[in-house]
């Protein structure tokens, strides 16, 4: 994965293809109910903004995840989706794909800001029944 870094933060991108129908892949990003199933860092979601567990994603949807991170620490961050973009028909894309998921997030201690997009997109070239998912990430410290 390469890794930017700055005094203003890090950044970094990855990209995988998997053996799935672009459907099925959205339908993992964006069941954020079951992250602690299928994201191992992931402890735990509630969701804050009222919705109740199973509401599809739209911009504004909240939810704290607490995640395991290096050394046996453990953060809390309080998630919420910026952007949900689907192809338009424009630029280069066919049928509904690519769409891509944008959320940032807030550590408990207000020590960083975190913005994650996920893109899922054909992979044709490599298997037409595969998709691929690229994932940017992006963390600055707060202050």
């Amino acid at each position: 994965m390469p890794i930017e870094i700055n005094w203003f933060g890090i950044g970094a991108a990855e990209c995988r293809d998997v053996n799935a129908p672009c459907d099925v892949l959205w339908d993992v990003v964006t069941d954020i109910d079951k992250y602690p199933l299928t994201l191992t860092t992931v402890q735990s979601i509630k969701r804050v903004d009222g919705s109740d567990a199973g509401t599809p994603l739209r911009p504004g949807t909240k939810w704290r995840q607490t995640r395991d991170f290096p050394k046996g620490t453990e953060n809390v961050v309080e998630m919420t989706v910026r952007a949900i973009e689907e192809c338009d028909g424009n630029n280069e894309c066919v049928g509904p794909y690519p769409k891509s998921l944008t959320i940032t997030g807030e550590f408990d201690d207000r020590s960083a800001m975190t913005t994650i997009t996920l893109t899922v997109e054909s992979a044709m070239e490599s298997n037409t029944n595969g998709s691929r998912l690229v994932a940017t990430f992006g963390l600055v410290p707060d202050g």
